[in-house]
């Protein structure tokens, strides 16, 4: 379990998530005092491995694409809630007070499919005996 958080906390799992965000913050950052406190950074990583273990324990090897759908549109959820938490539907999703709401069902449609293509073949990948990742290496 250490192994499938530490492959599920790193850059290249929760890499569109960083970007698309620090994006739109750094290019709303001068029309808006909102910005997330640095701590959401690794917060969001730490989540990625987290569902990272759960998917791993849930699919058991199968890479069945449902249980990486549930565990992505979960995950989704939770940080379109954090997200909300911080504003940001408005601050830099561009919603408006009687549409930000629409971000949850948006979140879980999006990570859901990120979880689908880009998790599931990462860990399929990661899983092979052949491969070479340096947390494989490590911790087994």
């Amino acid at each position: 379990m250490l192994n499938a958080f530490i492959e599920g906390s790193s850059l290249v799992y929760g890499i569109f998530t960083l970007l698309y965000v620090g994006k739109a913050l750094n290019s709303n950052a001068l029309n808006s005092k909102h910005t997330l406190p640095i701590w959401a950074y690794p917060g969001i990583l730490a989540l990625y491995g987290l569902a990272n273990v759960v998917v791993k324990q849930w699919d058991q090897g199968k890479y069945d694409w449902f249980s990486y759908a549930i565990v992505g549109a979960g995950l989704g959820l939770v940080l379109s809630l954090l997200g909300k938490s911080f504003n940001l539907p408005t601050t830099i999703f561009g919603f408006t007070e009687a549409t930000q709401n629409n971000v949850h069902w948006m979140a879980m449609v999006l990570y859901a499919l990120i979880f689908v293509v880009w998790i599931r073949n990462l860990n399929r990948y990661q899983d092979q005996p052949t491969c070479s990742s340096f947390s494989l290496a490590i911790f087994q």
